[in-house]
């Protein structure tokens, strides 16, 4: 068997550490004996120990200490015994980590809660706290808090903050955008107003140039154009000719056949991709307007709320006039069935949190088919760092540091968040938070009446037109012949048939 000795490593100082299920031994390459030796009587965890050997998590001794925790979604959970009456922790990531803290300070402690709605507290302009974790820390109730505490320069003038183990992030949870089934506008998107504008020209264009050719190949001789040597004649033939329910016969009609049958290929390619671009508009989902931003949610009359009243300051960029329009829409909640009826109301906005892109509400219990429904932005309102809150100049802080700053290097806070999720809550919770569209359920959505509502107005009203028409013409006796009979009511029912 290969035994090292300090030649090996150049007689430089080396530690060696050897990780167990439940403990970590600590040796180091000694130049006298030539090989490892413990450099740990009692062979506790590693972290406690400098290069030197020193010890640096200081050991309470079993010291009981009095922790204030509350219910805040993943990030801590307490429990009642029901035969005891105590409280005890439960899930949660910060329950997880205060655990492995006390075991490394060697510490026991009480647990207690409050009814407060405001579980953080807040700091007044006064200097005054209302409530929550900071009041219990400020006046030294308990010595310790966790849920979900941010870390700012307010709350360090109260109380000590730990470093951080996350950082969150700050975003509102608003609806998806709907489909939209009634499209008025459906007749004119297939072409944008430029080319609108282009087919217009060219109609009137070849209406007049058609007309003043008639005329003047009258005059030569010709008797086959007496349909277009009238102005209002040419202007229906033209028209019907874009309708594609006039094709007037050319047959010995001069020079003129050739703007005509030029004027007919030409209605033929732009009907066509109107048709096909038609088709694609009809078939294909169009949504509202998506909702981004604060100035998105104004403008589209949103409303927000919580359980308790909200830091403005920090959640909102109150230098803004769109912000602060928005604070003053501001409903404070009654609890989770009000959430849920007003999310069924629809224009309503969650303040929701993000921690290594997961998504989640302080109130879990909002019902997944509608967070199915929803979505957030990719940017962050406001984001902070998250820590414990200890009593002022408590000796507990600078030990639990260290052990925060082991943890959180070691990976194993991501670890933890990540089983908490897997465990206690729903993975459909935080899926398709990002999504534009709706859920797509595997298969093309039927079209409906919604769809072609415009094309059967468009009809109807043509329909309408050539019935009116046809009243007038029969209680006058205006029949005939030849242009006489192209009418508004022809070129109506003929609309309402290429639709």
């Amino acid at each position: 068997m290969f035994q090292y000795s300090p030649s090996y490593f150049n007689y430089k100082d080396v530690i060696l550490i050897n990780v167990y299920p439940q403990k970590e031994s600590v040796y180091q390459m000694s130049i006298y004996f030539k090989k490892f030796v413990p450099i740990s009587k009692h062979q506790d965890q590693w972290f406690r120990h400098d290069l030197e050997g020193k010890q640096k998590v200081k050991n309470f001794h079993k010291t009981r200490i009095k922790l204030l925790a509350y219910n805040n979604s993943f990030f801590s959970s307490v429990i009642k015994d029901n035969g005891t009456g105590k409280l005890s922790l439960s899930y949660g990531v910060e329950c997880i980590i205060f655990k492995e803290i006390a075991t490394r300070l060697n510490i026991t402690w009480d647990t207690y809660t409050s009814d407060d709605k405001d579980k953080w507290g807040t700091v007044w302009l006064n200097n005054t706290i209302t409530g929550g974790a900071l009041k219990w820390l400020y006046t030294k109730r308990v010595d310790v808090s966790f849920c979900s505490l941010w870390i700012d320069h307010i709350k360090s003038k109260f109380v000590d903050m730990s470093k951080f183990w996350t950082l969150t992030c700050l975003k509102f949870l608003v609806p998806k955008p709907r489909p939209l089934r009634e499209k008025w506008d459906l007749l004119f998107k297939p072409f944008p107003l430029s080319l609108w504008l282009l087919i217009l020209f060219s109609a009137t264009l070849t209406t007049i140039t058609v007309w003043i050719l008639a005329g003047i190949q009258k005059k030569i001789g010709y008797q086959n154009i007496k349909a277009f040597t009238s102005l209002s004649a040419t202007i229906f033939w033209i028209i019907g000719m874009m309708l594609l329910t006039n094709n007037p016969r050319t047959y010995r009609m001069g020079p003129i056949r050739h703007l005509i049958n030029w004027w007919c290929m030409f209605i033929l390619i732009m009907s066509t991709s109107f048709s096909s671009i038609l088709y694609s508009f009809i078939t294909s989902s169009e949504y509202t307007d998506i909702v981004l931003e604060v100035e998105d949610m104004v403008k589209a009359n949103y409303h927000w709320g919580l359980t308790y009243p909200p830091p403005y300051e920090y959640i909102l960029k109150m230098e803004n006039p769109a912000h602060v329009k928005f604070s003053k829409r501001f409903v404070p909640e009654q609890g989770v069935d009000d959430r849920i009826s007003r999310l069924k109301r629809g224009r309503y906005a969650i303040l929701t949190k993000c921690l290594y892109e997961k998504h989640f509400m302080e109130s879990d219990k909002v019902p997944v088919a509608m967070l199915n429904n929803l979505r957030t932005a990719r940017t962050c309102l406001n984001q902070f760092y998250i820590g414990f809150g200890f009593a002022k100049r408590s000796p507990y802080a600078r030990p639990a540091n260290l052990v925060i700053q082991r943890i959180f290097e070691s990976g194993l806070i991501d670890y933890w968040l990540s089983r908490v999720t897997e465990v206690h809550m729903s993975p459909a919770t935080f899926k398709q938070v990002y999504d534009i569209k709706p859920r797509k359920s595997g298969h093309p959505s039927q079209l409906s009446y919604r769809q072609f509502k415009v094309v059967m107005v468009v009809w109807m009203v043509g329909c309408a037109l050539s019935l009116a028409v046809f009243a007038v013409e029969c209680r006058y006796s205006r029949g005939g012949t030849g242009h006489a009979q192209i009418t508004p009511s022809v070129v109506a029912a003929a609309a309402a048939h290429t639709l």
